[in-house]
């Protein structure tokens, strides 16, 4: 992620490309998957910057999210969607 974020221009300009291409199908897949949400009901406002931020939020997990740090990825998955969604358990 970190290279899809940020490091991508430190490559040569094919893989630029490359990454590039891939981060727009990934962009995308987000697009359609918050629309279809919104759609249902589930999610409101803009979709394009609520994918802004919850793939800026999720982004940066990286860099304080620990396996052995008492929080599974399932947990972290269900509070990130509750967030999102504006939900309780």
């Amino acid at each position: 992620m970190s290279v899809l974020v940020s490091e991508w221009r430190s490559l040569s300009a094919a893989n630029q490309q490359d990454i590039l291409e891939l981060r727009a199908i990934y962009e995308q897949s987000w697009i359609n998957a918050l629309t279809a949400a919104k759609e249902q009901g589930l999610v409101s406002g803009d979709v394009f910057i609520l994918r802004r931020f919850l793939t800026g939020a999720l982004n940066w997990t990286t860099n304080w999210y620990k396996l052995d740090g008492g929080l599974s990825l399932e947990d972290l998955a269900t509070e990130a969607l509750q967030l999102a969604l504006g939900v309780g358990e």
